[in-house]
């Protein structure tokens, strides 16, 4: 006798995730597994998952046992909002009965981006009438930037001179002259 409740055979209406971006594939995501009390044919559950449009290619597939698992690499740069999409269980009885449950996978960043600078080079000028007092602390030369696609602390940026240049001149930065300062990240 089929089970007429069948859309409730998931436990819970709703399975959030929360899973590290990855390169991995086949990695095992959790299980939504539905129960269905029916015996034989009608109670033998198979598994589809219903891929919104416009989200993009489907990372993930859905075993005979409800467990997800990843197809392809999950980047969270590119999928900020993380993943939303249905889980279908079909039964194998006839009438072919069915239960869906929502599934959330949110992507924790990983620090996988480098930074970059906004620009390849930079041009300052000083001026002509500075002082020879000021020090390097005291003027502002101008100013570099750079972006990480990475959020939160793998986002922030430490600038740093590289250290294997020697910087001590009798007359740092004199007029007319180019230097070129490399920056690195720590």
């Amino acid at each position: 006798m089929a089970c007429v409740h069948l859309e409730r055979i998931f436990q819970y209406y709703l399975h959030v995730r929360f899973v590290s971006e990855t390169n991995d594939i086949g990695l095992l995501i959790g299980e939504v597994t539905a129960l269905d009390p029916d015996l034989g044919l009608n109670g033998e559950l198979n598994y589809s998952i219903h891929w919104p449009p416009g989200q993009g290619p489907n990372p993930f597939e859905v075993n005979e046992k409800g467990e997800l698992i990843t197809r392809m690499p999950l980047d969270r740069e590119n999928q900020p909002e993380g993943y939303h999409f249905i889980v279908n269980a079909y039964d194998n009885g006839e009438p072919r009965l069915s239960g869906s449950t929502h599934v959330e996978i949110a992507l924790i960043d990983i620090n996988d981006c480098h930074p970059i600078f906004t620009q390849v080079n930079y041009h300052f000028s000083l001026d002509e009438e500075l002082e020879m007092n000021y020090t390097i602390e005291s003027y502002v030369i101008g100013q570099v930037k750079a972006t990480d696609c990475d959020i939160g602390l793998n986002a922030q940026l430490i600038y740093s001179l590289d250290t294997t240049i020697d910087y001590k001149m009798d007359h740092p930065f004199q007029v007319g002259k180019t230097y070129i300062i490399p920056f690195y990240f720590i």
